[in-house]
């Protein structure tokens, strides 16, 4: 294997090698950035919109609490990213998709030719 792969693989953490503590702070920080987006938009009040909404934003703000630390952004940067996936919620995951589908060369399913 490409030595060059290898230091970058043992360089690489456990994502479940992190305090609970760690793991509490971003969720609590996606999960309000995901609250004040909320309510800010809310016509009516819907409390199983908002609980889906404060889950999403939870699993997301790890997600980008995961990328942060891969590309070695800490402290306030990596709180502030945090916090704008926590208040975008699903389009966080559109956005994650598409840059993915512009990095492998991929089309949107729009884009593709009927068969």
């Amino acid at each position: 294997m490409d030595p060059k792969v290898l230091e970058t693989l043992s360089q690489w953490r456990d994502p479940l090698g992190y305090p609970w503590t760690t793991y509490l702070w971003v969720v609590v920080v996606a999960t309000v950035a995901s609250v004040v987006k909320h309510l800010n938009a809310m016509k009516r009040f819907r409390l199983g919109k908002l609980l889906l909404d404060m889950m999403t934003a939870g699993v997301t703000g790890i997600i980008v609490f995961w990328l942060c630390e891969a590309r070695d952004v800490h402290g306030p940067m990596s709180a502030v990213a945090i916090a704008i996936a926590g208040a975008m919620g699903n389009r966080c995951w559109a956005e994650f998709e598409n840059i993915w589908r512009i990095k492998f060369g991929l089309r949107k399913p729009e884009d593709e030719e009927p068969k």
